[in-house]
């Protein structure tokens, strides 16, 4: 009880917890799972945008935790996670779970090509670019990240 209560008063000393705790008394609260994941991704988007890595990759978990069919909280997940070189499998396993919903989504190909090169993975980074090349021909992060693999022009 006086655990709760010293972490209620030193949230409610720091400006920004503040900030947030007023800001969540005024919105609606989630109800659905969907409800609660749409309203964790909106922020753990911010968080991320805040430079807040550690809340932004709670918040991803848990929109990803009761909504595991999106694609985009997947990989937003991943991006979060692999900003974090301990948690480069897990940003992989979230990549490559939006690469599984969402086949057609150039940009997390391209994500994971990027993660799995930084752990070595050169192979199966090379397969990830060249779908995600295939998927977006024209994109120059996409080209780069390429070039960067060794692999020619298109």
């Amino acid at each position: 009880m006086f655990q709760d209560l010293t972490t209620a008063f030193n949230t409610l000393q720091n400006p920004r917890s503040r900030q947030e705790y007023d800001e969540s008394r005024q919105r609606p609260q989630p109800r659905t799972p969907e409800e609660i994941a749409s309203d964790a991704f909106t922020r753990g988007q911010a968080a991320l945008e805040e430079g807040d890595l550690e809340r932004a990759v709670t918040l991803l978990r848990t929109a990803v935790h009761h909504s595991q069919g999106e694609a985009v909280y997947h990989a937003a997940l991943g991006r979060a996670l692999s900003r974090v070189p301990q948690l480069a499998r897990e940003a992989v396993q979230a990549l490559e779970r939006a690469t599984q919903l969402n086949p057609k989504n150039a940009a997390a190909f391209a994500d994971l090509a990027a993660v799995l090169a930084r752990q070595g993975l050169r192979l199966r980074a090379q397969k990830a670019i060249e779908v995600a090349r295939r998927l977006a021909p024209r994109d120059a992060r996409i080209a780069r990240l390429a070039s960067e693999l060794g692999q020619p022009s298109a």
